[in-house]
């Protein structure tokens, strides 16, 4: 059985990172924790028991799910500070293939894909390869890099994402990948 952060959790882990990405243009981490609950309650209902078939992408160390896999990349711009955290893969998702042979049975990317110009559409393809289900938040204007509208990853993925919310901070997807 899965366990999840709550809100305090959430918020310690915010504090912790020292990141100013959390707080960027005015937009505080609070403003971020409604899609963050979405995110857990649809995980959740995916009814997955290991943790370790979890991959939560760009957390900058605060994960929904508590020993899940992560991939972060530690550069410049998403500096992971002088803390414990170390993701189990420290990539940067915009060179292609992943590095990655296991398959999960969700990818978590909340406000990830918008930072990965120009190999967006390759990213989504890759993500749907070793994963089950991929569940993004992205945002559908241009934010640091540019939006991805529903249409775009719609036509990527070939069809309706299985669950869509327009949350705040960009829409919400659930898209099936490819067993």
């Amino acid at each position: 059985m899965l366990e999840f952060i709550n809100y305090a959790k959430y918020v310690q882990n915010v504090v912790k990172t020292g990141n100013g990405h959390w707080t960027a243009k005015g937009i505080d981490y609070a403003d971020r924790w409604p899609y963050h609950q979405i995110a857990i309650d649809i995980i959740r209902s995916l009814k997955i028991d290991d943790p370790s078939d979890v991959l939560e992408i760009g957390t900058l160390g605060a994960s929904l799910v508590v020993g899940s896999d992560t991939l972060d990349f530690d550069n410049e711009e998403f500096k992971i500070h002088g803390y414990d955290y170390k993701p189990t893969i420290n990539h940067d998702l915009r060179v292609l293939p992943w590095p990655i042979e296991k398959h999960y049975k969700v990818i978590v990317a909340l406000r990830v894909w918008h930072h990965l110009k120009p190999v967006e559409r390759e990213a989504f393809l890759e993500a749907k390869r070793i994963a089950d289900n991929v569940l993004i938040v992205c945002p559908e204007v241009n934010v640091r890099g540019r939006g991805i509208t529903r249409q775009q990853f719609e036509q990527w993925h070939g069809g309706l994402a299985e669950i869509f919310s327009d949350v705040s901070m960009g829409p919400l997807y659930l898209f099936k990948g490819t067993p």
